[in-house]
């Protein structure tokens, strides 16, 4: 499954249960987190962007638009972000970056993905494993 395909079957027609008071709950994302903008792609609250610049990715939050739904962690496949639950209603609305990395174009299928040293997406990198063990 490439980024497109992840993307068209995370944002298929579905009902979206909100929990009530969430709202402003804080986001964090780790090191897992490839830049596939997923999270970004489910987040029906526009609280998490991805801003490029160049070959520079920075993944936003905006604390007063995130109502800890935790959409975005369920789309996750790599578990790169979490929703904690941790009420943010005493802090700044300002926008906040949770993370900031280099990317690179995979030589599989031309996504650009957060560059870890790797010539192919972690996508592809799945599938070549996949098929590797049913090959071999």
């Amino acid at each position: 499954m490439n980024r497109r395909e992840l993307l068209s079957t995370v944002l298929s027609p579905a009902k979206v249960m909100v929990p009530p008071a969430l709202s402003h709950s804080s986001v964090e994302i780790n090191d897992k987190c490839i830049g596939c903008n997923v999270c970004e792609a489910v987040c029906i609250w526009g609280a998490i962007k991805r801003l490029e610049y160049g070959n520079s990715v920075s993944i936003i939050l905006s604390p007063g638009k995130c109502n800890g739904c935790g959409k975005c962690e369920r789309a996750c496949i790599f578990h790169g972000i979490k929703v904690t639950g941790e009420s943010r209603r005493d802090r700044s609305d300002a926008c906040v970056a949770l993370l900031e990395f280099e990317t690179r174009d995979c030589v599989s299928c031309g996504d650009r993905f957060r560059d870890t040293g790797g010539d192919t997406c972690p996508f592809c990198a799945r599938k070549k494993g996949r098929l590797a063990g049913i090959q071999g």
